[in-house]
């Protein structure tokens, strides 16, 4: 008998809903993390950039968990010029 294959990740948040939340839950722990949080300021400083973040992250984590959605945002190097962001401000 053969394992059955796993669901998709995304699947297992909720579909695009649980990723909104999980995105939602994530933004004000990044805006509260001093430690990137100078890096992203203008992004949290204005609106319409926040909004605009808010939706590509969840694009982004849809579809790099398995979901349909397409991302449409920069890629992550043009995304991050400039911000002197070092890989352990990812970690």
């Amino acid at each position: 008998m053969v394992p059955e294959k796993p669901k998709p990740l995304f699947d297992r948040l909720g579909g695009k809903a649980g990723v909104e939340k999980v995105v939602d839950a994530l933004i004000p722990i990044v805006k509260d993390d001093k430690r990137i949080s100078k890096a992203l300021a203008k992004t949290f400083g204005d609106k319409k950039r926040l909004e605009t973040f808010r939706a590509n992250l969840i694009d982004q984590l849809c579809r790099d968990s398995g979901g349909p959605c397409e991302y449409k945002g920069k890629d992550m190097k043009t995304a991050h010029k400039g911000m002197k962001i070092k890989d352990a401000d990812f970690n």
